[in-house]
């Protein structure tokens, strides 16, 4: 019995040291990259640095992130290889789980039970940027002038207030256009395919016109297009060309042809010129001001660029909340007093649905029957706010006495 105990124990100790044997070893290599090489801001507010790779735990579909845990630029990661013998690994690092860094896999090769590190740059493909980049900002009509026409006749037409405003989006190839205008609302989507070279088009306007079309973009940022639209005879088709004067303009033509590509003599365009973001907002406040400044005003256009929740507050005078009180404080105002002044916009900051400004007044006021007039200076603040039909309106004001040196 003691044999056979003896002969299971050394049979097991063989069984046992053949497993052990045969078991992966493990290769620990630490990565060390730097990511001063990637130049261009990303669209991410932090860099997400992964590796991939052909041997467990890399694959080439799932990231094992890098973290650059002190700030210095360099983002690290240690991974554990399980492998028995020696191991071609072939790797490639990832920028934001998308943007491979450009050349060939790396290749390293690995022994089990070895320690490593290993010290690399990113690869970084520099992006071409927005080909676009010229049309981004507020644009407006030069001069309000449109032009249009057919085989027949040309009309020339003057179009106020019309704006467009271009944004690039979260892509650096990517173009939105959004047209408001008396005449005209909607917007445009530009993409161009790096690869082929195209612009791809989509619009949509009102009331029922969606274009969808192709098209090209030179060095110098001019942009030619083919565009079907919804709503025009079938089998038309459009040519549009956007054409660069100076950087801060450009003119648009748009021409109708036939399905055989003959010109029906349907058309369209203007120049652009290039305008401050807040250009309209200030031209539709100046024009409230106007109101209140214009001594021909009547009663009722003063109250007009009221909201009805309104609030107003002027020195040496109560709160006013209301348009009845409003009009009641006009009033005596007008019987009283004889004012003259001039509101002028400082700056403003303006939002969807309200826009603050930040004004001055300077004018002088006299009583009635006093040859005595006296000058004075205010600094306020209008908050504006649009009603249910997108009018602007003033919502509150208070108005602060300072003097006329100031």
């Amino acid at each position: 019995m003691f044999k056979l105990n003896n002969l299971y124990i050394v049979i097991l100790f063989c069984i046992c040291n053949t497993h052990q044997t045969s078991t992966a070893q493990e290769a620990s290599v630490l990565f060390n990259l730097s990511a001063k090489t990637i130049k261009e801001a990303t669209k991410d507010n932090s860099l997400h640095i992964g590796i991939r790779g052909s041997s467990m735990p890399l694959t080439w579909v799932n990231d094992i992130l890098l973290k650059d845990n002190n700030g210095d630029g360099i983002y690290t990661v240690t991974i554990n290889f399980p492998i028995k013998t020696k191991t071609d690994v072939y790797f490639k690092f990832v920028l934001n789980q998308v943007e491979w860094e450009k050349g060939d896999a790396r290749k390293l090769r690995l022994e089990p039970g070895t320690t490593t590190t290993y010290e690399a740059e990113f690869n970084y493909e520099s992006r071409p940027g927005n080909p676009f980049e010229k049309f981004i900002g507020t644009w407006s009509l030069k001069d309000n002038s449109w032009e249009q026409g057919n085989k027949d006749e040309t009309t020339q037409l003057k179009i106020y207030e019309h704006q467009t405003v271009c944004k690039e989006l979260n892509t650096d190839n990517s173009l939105l256009w959004t047209v408001n205008a008396p005449s005209a609302r909607g917007h445009i989507l530009w993409v161009y395919n790096h690869k082929q070279k195209k612009v791809n088009h989509l619009s949509s306007f009102l009331p029922y016109r969606s274009g969808i079309g192709k098209g090209s973009i030179t060095k110098e940022g001019n942009v030619s297009l083919k565009i079907a639209f919804e709503g025009e005879p079938k089998n038309t088709y459009r040519l549009y060309h956007y054409n660069w004067v100076n950087d801060d303009e450009y003119v648009l033509e748009s021409i109708q042809y036939d399905q055989s590509g003959t010109k029906t003599g349907d058309f369209y365009g203007g120049s652009f010129i290039r305008v401050d973001k807040d250009h309209f907002v200030k031209q539709k406040i100046q024009n409230i001001l106007n109101v209140l400044d214009n001594k021909k005003t009547t009663l009722q256009e003063k109250l007009d660029v009221w909201s009805e929740d309104l609030i107003h507050m002027a020195p040496n005078h109560s709160t006013i909340t209301s348009k009845k009180q409003l009009a009641n404080f006009l009033e005596a105002e007008k019987e009283n007093t004889d004012i003259t002044m001039k509101h002028d916009i400082i700056d403003i900051l303006s939002y969807e649905d309200t826009v603050i400004m930040r004004g001055a007044v300077n004018g002088s006021f006299s009583k009635k029957n006093s040859q005595e007039t006296i000058p004075f200076s205010t600094k306020n603040l209008f908050v504006f706010k649009k009603n249910k039909n997108g009018i602007l309106k003033i919502w509150k004001v208070i108005y602060n006495m300072s003097s006329n040196n100031q």
